[in-house]
Formats: C-alpha cells, sequence, structure tokens
C-alpha cells in the first residue's frame, strides 16, 4: 500500500487547489469544489484534503473494505498525508 500526500496551492490564476498523489496515480481538485461536495454529504467537519484522498483512493481501486480506514496525518513542512489502516471489520457493520 501506498501514502497519499495533499498538497495545497494557489495556480496563477488566484483558485486554490488540492493535490494528491502516490506511486499509483495523481488527482488535482478545486478546494471550493470539495467543499461543496462535503456539504452535500453534510461531512462539514472533514477536511477537504480527506475527500480529495478518498476519491483518488476510489479512482485506484482501494477501498475500505480490503484495506481498512483511512486516517490523516501532517508532515513536517505542513503537508498531509493519508494511510490505511489495514484494519478491517469483516462482519461488524
Amino acid at each position: 500500500m501506498q501514502a497519499i500526500l495533499a498538497k495545497i496551492y494557489c495556480d496563477d490564476d488566484g483558485n486554490m487547489k488540492i493535490s494528491v498523489s502516490c506511486s499509483s496515480g495523481r488527482k488535482v481538485f478545486f478546494r471550493d469544489e470539495l467543499h461543496r461536495k462535503l456539504k452535500e454529504l453534510e461531512r462539514t467537519f472533514d477536511p477537504p484534503q480527506m475527500l480529495a484522498a478518498e476519491m483518488l483512493a476510489s479512482k485506484l481501486g482501494w477501498d475500505h473494505s480490503s484495506y481498512g480506514k483511512l486516517i490523516m496525518g501532517t508532515l513536517k513542512n505542513g503537508d498531509d498525508v493519508f494511510v490505511f489502516t489495514g484494519e478491517i471489520n469483516e462482519g461488524k457493520k
């Protein structure tokens, strides 16, 4: 399994973007787009980086049922990183 790295930056036009990447792929989102999606999902307390990491993991075919819960940490430089716990709750709801 690979860690997913999230970076927040501003493009040349002043748009805030979140880039999530790992060895297997990369995806870039507009931050406002992620905020709107979180509101639709009623997940207003989740950071947009979490949703971006989940969307990249989904694109790569990585899901919670196979790899456990996706958790977030922060590197010394301020970038966020996401990893799966590996704890799978088979048969539990």
